[in-house]
């Protein structure tokens, strides 16, 4: 192993700690060759992780990233939408150009009409990265909280 990887392994080694560790590696049944070839293990499922991890406080400061992901696991199938909305976005700016658009003329313009403005060969496109949009947008929404301007 390289050194660079066996400072990441130090460095994964020392944050999770030598008692997790030695568990992971099965290092405390080292003397015990015997239980290396015969044993049963519960499979490893995403309802363990939560109980084991409320089982250390559920704060676990020490494990922010995987505090974060549990935290909000239920919105991060959100993410994969995000390409939906870019899409729609890179849509509008081939539509609109760079000129700016006033608050008024995004009020009264339609999507139809954007898809409409754009040439013939574009639009079809154009019509189903509309549509993906419209699914994430429609499905993104509900979830997300302090969106002022869109729950007016």
């Amino acid at each position: 192993a390289s050194f660079r990887q066996s400072r990441l392994v130090d460095l994964v080694q020392m944050q999770i700690g030598a008692e997790r560790w030695k568990a992971m590696h099965d290092e405390d049944d080292a003397d015990r060759p015997e239980s290396k070839l015969w044993r049963t293990r519960a499979r490893a499922s995403f309802e363990d992780l939560v109980r084991q991890f409320k089982r250390r406080g559920g704060a676990a400061s020490d494990l922010p990233l995987l505090r974060a992901f549990l935290r909000n696991e239920e919105r991060l199938g959100l993410v994969g939408l995000l390409a939906d909305i870019l899409a729609w976005h890179r849509v509008l700016f081939r539509a609109l150009g760079s000129s700016p658009l006033s608050r008024e003329d995004a009020a009264q313009r339609t999507n139809r009409q954007i898809v409409d403005g754009l040439p013939q060969q574009e639009r079809t496109e154009a019509e189903e990265t509309l549509r993906r949009f419209c699914h994430a947008f429609n499905t993104t929404l509900p979830r997300l909280k302090n969106l002022w301007e869109c729950q007016r």
